[in-house]
């Protein structure tokens, strides 16, 4: 065992020679006893535009080893668009950030808002650059006219009048109006001709129905005490119990609902409101007429309602007096109406109810009177001054604003002796109420939009 052990001293020794040297050489690049041979950089920490990478090589012939840092890369710059200031909201500069670690390269800088450019006019109180009127108005309701919903596959006429009057619907209901005002002409009852007296009022109730039911669905709320208040026109007048293509009156009453209800007890019942009824908004009135017969000199149901009229006019002489009737007086919307200006309050004549109603107009000039019934387009695009007859006031009288067709809108400047010409347009009324004036604008339906040239500040 010891000679062994003597034999293997000699290799034990050179092991430990060796051994030494090389672990040397590892740890000392130094070394001048052995030139390394180095195989390429290999990665093994890609850089980022944060952090540094890290690289290293070895030695092809001993354990030698070494590694460096890698810089790090330029940042993926991506523009921050400016924005240019408005009226009210701060503009940008633009900026700049990396899109690989989302670092800033470049801070936007606040633009001050420009504020808004006041007219020189303390009636009008708007803005010339964004044209915003500059107070909250005390209220916003919505009006419309000649709705005329029906069942579209009644008719030989297949347009849809029912989806003009939700897409109104809608309109109020997204813009927030506090309320609807719906003035005459809610159903169409009729059609291809004169319907036989039981078919009419069946037509009429179910029209009736109709228009109830798409209120209640699109736009009225209790909890917001959001409502469409309507009053009725000379299509609805067909609760009188004839078919409004006769243009006639038929003197006998039609009862309806298996004889147990008349026609306007209907109308009560499933709209909700009588043909002539009142309420107030704060301190304003608003007043809705509803016309019991077709015929335009005679539609008060009698004596008593023009006596309601005069009465309710009187009582509130010093307020502000909103009035929804679905006629609007003849000689005065003329040169906006033309041709169809006949079919209007016939003005001038000693008979009926359309000469006491002309007097009752004349003489009370807190009155603001929405009326529809004409079907011309608000858009008056030969007519774009602000005196154009969308708005129409004589001394000491009413002021009447006319309100355009939800359906069979007419156009301008054109003869039309019927109602389906422009069946694709749909347009009513936005108002805004403030202490001293209210701001009426006409509104596209079809495009949710205000048309051009229709805004009315009428001083109250």
């Amino acid at each position: 065992m010891t000679r062994l052990f003597r034999k293997l001293v000699p290799f034990l020794l050179v092991f430990t020679l060796v051994f030494s040297a090389c672990y040397y050489q590892k740890n000392n690049d130094s070394c001048a006893s052995h030139q390394h041979t180095f195989s390429v950089w290999a990665v093994v920490k890609s850089a980022t535009c944060c952090e540094e990478g890290v690289e290293y090589r070895a030695c092809l012939t001993c354990p030698f080893e070494e590694q460096r840092a890698i810089p790090t890369i330029a940042h993926t710059e991506e523009v921050d668009k400016s924005k240019e200031p408005t009226c009210e909201e701060e503009g940008l500069t633009e900026g700049k950030h990396c899109a690989v670690c989302k670092k800033v390269l470049l801070t936007q800088q606040k633009i001050d808002a420009c504020g808004h450019n006041e007219v020189d006019d303390p009636e009008r109180k708007y803005c010339s650059t964004c044209h915003k009127f500059l107070e909250n108005p005390l209220y916003s309701f919505g009006v419309a006219s000649d709705v005329h919903v029906k069942p579209t596959e009644r008719f030989a006429d297949k347009t849809d009048t029912k989806a003009n009057y939700i897409r109104a619907l809608n309109y109020y209901k997204e813009k927030d109006a506090d309320f609807v005002c719906v003035v005459g002409d809610t159903i169409w009852n009729g059609g291809d001709g004169v319907l036989e007296q039981d078919e009419s009022n069946r037509c009429w109730l179910e029209e009736v129905t109709l228009f109830s039911s798409l209120n209640r669905e699109y736009f009225n709320n209790e909890e917001t005490g959001q409502k469409v208040y309507a009053t009725t026109g000379n299509h609805d007048a067909s609760l009188r119990g004839y078919s409004h293509g006769a243009y006639g009156l038929n003197e006998k009453v039609t009862y309806y609902k298996d004889g147990t209800m008349s026609g306007e007890q209907v109308w009560e019942e499933v709209v909700g409101t009588p043909l002539n009824y009142s309420f107030e908004r704060g301190e304003d009135v608003f007043l809705f007429v509803g016309m019991y017969f077709w015929n335009y000199t005679s539609w008060y149901k009698d004596d008593n309602t023009e006596n309601w009229v005069k009465q309710k006019l009187e009582e509130n002489k010093d307020k502000r007096v909103f009035l929804f009737f679905h006629l609007y007086m003849n000689n005065t919307y003329d040169t906006l109406i033309g041709s169809q200006a006949t079919s209007g309050v016939p003005t001038g004549l000693t008979i009926g109810d359309a000469s006491r109603f002309e007097k009752i107009a004349n003489s009370y000039s807190n009155v603001i009177w929405f009326n529809g019934h004409s079907h011309i387009d608000a858009g008056l695009e030969n007519n774009p001054s602000f005196s154009t007859p969308n708005v129409y006031k004589k001394e000491q009288s009413m002021t009447m604003v006319h309100v355009p067709a939800c359906a069979f809108v007419r156009d301008l400047n054109q003869t039309q002796t019927n109602y389906f010409r422009n069946y694709e347009k749909s347009q009513g009324l936005w108002v805004d109420v403030y202490g001293d004036r209210i701001v009426t604008k006409a509104i596209d339906f079809t495009t949710s939009k205000y048309i051009d040239n229709t805004t009315y500040i009428i001083k109250t």
